[in-house]
């Protein structure tokens, strides 16, 4: 599962799924919109609907920053982009799997398309404190010293510095890219930018292979569909409609 992307669960819910577990509520039917990230999110009951949610749409552009993750936002779940954001841009349109950026509003909407707000996260996200915060920048400030930076002993322990990573403790889990480890602390780069102090009482897991991936959402969907009786109607059908909307599976040469 790749992040961020829109989740949708009904009509009324959708979230924008920034990590496992955390996200920031854009029309939900319970929830004051806030724009504020939060936590506790089942992110394997939401399907990926960002395609069709940017369809048709347009939107304010805060800044430079917030730009440039609407293009990664898009990126990343398939929707290509035509030019790169330019200074006093202010309005990004989505349409026919295109995304763009106008300078006026009346640009951007001239086909009638639909006003929404995507939200820009905070850059990081809060799991460590000011002190440990400061022993962060001073790691990264003296270039690395005392890091463990891996060898190319085969027996070498996972993880490696530069290895894909789950990190989790008794708060949160997060997936990125391992920069740097000692006895006191881990520090990951997420996929969208962010880094995360750790400290020594996290633990980590590897991540799930592709092969791994598409076994545990046979068994998820399974799972969904029978629960909802989808399975007494169309079986094959609805289990392969399901499936192919997240995989491009091709068949092995022979």
């Amino acid at each position: 599962m790749k992040y961020p992307f829109i989740g949708g669960i009904d009509d009324d819910c959708k979230v924008l799924l920034i990590e496992n577990g955390y996200g920031i509520a854009i029309e939900h039917p319970t929830i004051e919109i806030t724009g504020v990230p939060e936590r506790g999110w089942n992110n394997s009951s939401f399907k990926n609907i960002t395609q069709e949610y940017l369809a048709n749409t347009y939107g304010k552009v805060a800044n430079k920053e917030h730009a440039e993750f609407i293009v990664g936002l898009c990126k990343v779940n398939g929707i290509d982009f035509l030019d790169d954001y330019e200074g006093g841009v202010m309005w990004f349109n989505c349409k026919c799997g295109l995304l763009d950026f106008y300078i006026d509003k009346n640009t951007a909407s001239n086909d009638g398309e639909k006003l929404i707000t995507i939200p820009l996260p905070p850059k990081q996200i809060q799991t460590a404190t000011s002190e440990e915060e400061f022993e962060m920048k001073q790691i990264m400030k003296n270039n690395g010293d005392n890091l463990i930076l891996g060898c190319e002993d085969s027996k070498c322990e996972w993880p490696q510095i530069g290895d894909e990573v789950i990190i989790f403790n008794q708060h949160n889990e997060l997936r990125g890219e391992l920069l740097a480890l000692t006895k006191e602390y881990a520090i990951i780069s997420q996929h969208y930018g962010e880094q995360h102090l750790h400290l020594s009482g996290c633990k980590f897991k590897k991540p799930k292979t592709p092969e791994e991936e598409l076994r545990d959402d046979i068994v998820q969907t399974i799972h969904d569909d029978v629960y909802h009786g989808a399975y007494e109607k169309q079986p094959l059908v609805v289990f392969a409609d399901a499936l192919m909307t997240k995989y491009n599976i091709t068949k092995k040469p022979q």
